[in-house]
This record gives structure tokens, C-alpha cells and sequence, in this order.
């Protein structure tokens, strides 16, 4: 099964990072990727731009119960205001949740942020709840590789 990791980090606390720092965890992201393409484990991984260059549409509210998606507001910035902003996607292809939380643990760039993993489905299944039968976790599985 396929799971994406969101890549949660405070963009200031990246840029803060000394020369010798950033080129470290940029080397040994760098071995992770290579290592996971080898094994079959990496499907994609891409950085994203800056908070600061994105773009949000959102549709405009009616009222508070409907909203209208024939009217679009467009909003300069990130769609939320948190501490943290998305940087980047990994797709794995993993056993179980369990194996996805492993490799999502071993990412280098989590000392930086936080990794919400999720299983990828059918974009015919937006918004449709994934079964607990898909998933497996257990409270003590999370360790890095």
C-alpha cells in the first residue's frame, strides 16, 4: 500500500540552520532516498517551494452551513496559519502503517518538524473514510529503521 508523509517544519527554523548543518541533512537525505529507491520503498519525493510563494483558493461561504464553489477567492499564503508549514511530500510504498511509521521515523528532516503519515487512495475515494481493516498500528511499532 502507498502512504504519503506530509512534511511539517517551521520554515525560519530551516533557514536558521548553519552552512555545516543544512549540508548534512541535505547528505543524509540524499542516502535515504537512494537507499529507499533501491529497496523498492521510494514512489516520489519532492520539496516544496516556500510558504511565502503559495497560493490558496478557497471557495467563498454563503452563509455558515453551504458554501458556493462557483465563487473562488484566492489568498495569498498558506491555507493555515500554524507554526509549522508544509515543506515537503514523501510517498512510500509500505507494508502496513506500522512500516510506513518506521520509514516516516527515519526521515532525516524530522529532527526539524513533525511527519503525518497517511495511506493514499483512489482520488475516486475523496473523502470517503479508509477502513480499519486497511491499516495496521500498534503503540509501541514506531521506531526508526
Amino acid at each position: 500500500m502507498q502512504y504519503i508523509c506530509l512534511i511539517y517544519l517551521d520554515e525560519r527554523r530551516l533557514a536558521a540552520l548553519p552552512d555545516s548543518e543544512l549540508r548534512a541533512l541535505q547528505a543524509q537525505s540524499a542516502r535515504c532516498e537512494a537507499d529507499w529507491r533501491a529497496e523498492g520503498l521510494l514512489v516520489a519525493a519532492e520539496a516544496l517551494g516556500s510558504v511565502e510563494l503559495a497560493t490558496t483558493l478557497c471557495n467563498e461561504w454563503r452563509n455558515e452551513w453551504r458554501n458556493d464553489p462557483q465563487r473562488v477567492s484566492v489568498r495569498h499564503g498558506p491555507g493555515a496559519c500554524t507554526p509549522e508549514q508544509l515543506a515537503g511530500i514523501v510517498i512510500i510504498d509500505a507494508q502496513d502503517l506500522d512500516a510506513a511509521l518506521r520509514l516516516a521515523a527515519a526521515l532525516p528532516v524530522r529532527q526539524l518538524g513533525s511527519v503525518e503519515v497517511r495511506p493514499l487512495l483512489p482520488a475516486s475515494r475523496l473523502g470517503v473514510p479508509c477502513p480499519a481493516a486497511e491499516l495496521s498500528m500498534t503503540q509501541d511499532s514506531v521506531a526508526p529503521r
